[in-house]
């Protein structure tokens, strides 16, 4: 229970944490408004103003609105999910991105098909079929990569999506990241590996160099395998992963979402400070889906 639940803690931590700074590139700028001793604020930018601290960007708001659909549901349906995506995102107040004001163009012609776009943000919620089905890693992977297609209908997303699925499975079941990495990378493409090779190759640099190396922005061929870099960097320290993630830049709340996901599962709830966990406004509603 302390992996599924540091899973799901340290996912949603990840993405509050990203709020205040998100979509902040220069890094210089970022280390004069955020900083590690005061890590929760609200945002910095335009782009999530109707936020506050402890709250979570449009990534998170989505994935908890998921999370509720599968918890009440029990079952995937992507007529009723749909459904329900509409309802959820024709009445947000928060940030809408391109995908999904792609997708909800396409429910309003009634056609259920999911953007172009390769952003990490439409995987996010990878983690969430694995809370509901833990002992069935085989139907977690075909929900989580089905939850993604609806949003974000792109190939390579779609099979990122599914690595990520894998690999969270074998840090469930205790093998470290790298191990973990190890053991599944050869279920997959040869655009995969290159981005785990990519990771890997760089795991001496210092985390701002590294960041500099992949890009810093949405798009899952910067953000996949930054993601990766710091899952094995700091394999042993969440908190300290997230910290420098947010010091990364750019898009680090999809970023975070992935990194807690797999090393809240990796090191269980323990590994996630208290005072953090105290801090997300949508605490105690993740708390109660969790029983």
């Amino acid at each position: 229970m302390s992996k599924l639940r540091g899973m799901v803690f340290g996912s949603f931590i990840g993405d509050a944490m990203a709020l205040g700074p998100h979509w902040i590139y220069d890094q210089s700028k970022l280390k004069d408004h955020w900083s590690e001793k005061n890590p929760f604020v609200a945002p910095i930018e335009k782009y999530h103003k109707t936020k506050e601290k402890g709250d979570f960007t449009h990534y998170g708001d989505q994935v908890l609105m998921y999370f509720q659909f599968l918890k009440m549901n029990h079952e995937f349906d992507a007529k009723n999910f749909y459904r329900d995506y509409k309802v959820f995102m024709q009445g947000y107040d928060g940030y809408k991105d391109e995908a999904t004001k792609e997708t909800l163009e396409h429910l309003s012609r009634n056609v259920l098909l999911g953007s172009r776009s390769n952003e990490l943000g439409g995987a996010t919620g990878f983690f969430v079929p694995a809370w509901l089905y833990p002992n069935c890693p085989d139907k977690a992977l075909e929900l989580a990569v089905e939850r993604t297609r609806l949003t974000h209908n792109n190939d390579l997303l779609l099979e990122r999506t599914a690595f990520l699925v894998q690999w969270l499975f074998s840090v469930l079941k205790g093998d470290t990241p790298r191990k973990g990495l190890d053991k599944i990378k050869g279920n997959f493409s040869e655009a995969i590996n290159s981005d785990l090779e990519k990771a890997i190759s760089v795991l001496s640099d210092d985390p701002d160099s590294a960041i500099s190396s992949f890009g810093q922005s949405c798009n899952s061929d910067h953000a996949f395998p930054a993601s990766v870099y710091y899952i094995l960097k700091f394999q042993e320290d969440l908190k300290n992963a997230l910290i420098q993630n947010v010091y990364g830049g750019g898009d680090s709340a999809a970023r975070g979402m992935v990194i807690g996901a797999i090393l809240g599962a990796y090191l269980g709830e323990s590994a996630i400070p208290v005072q953090w966990m105290a801090t997300l406004n949508h605490f105690k509603e993740i708390d109660a889906l969790l029983k």
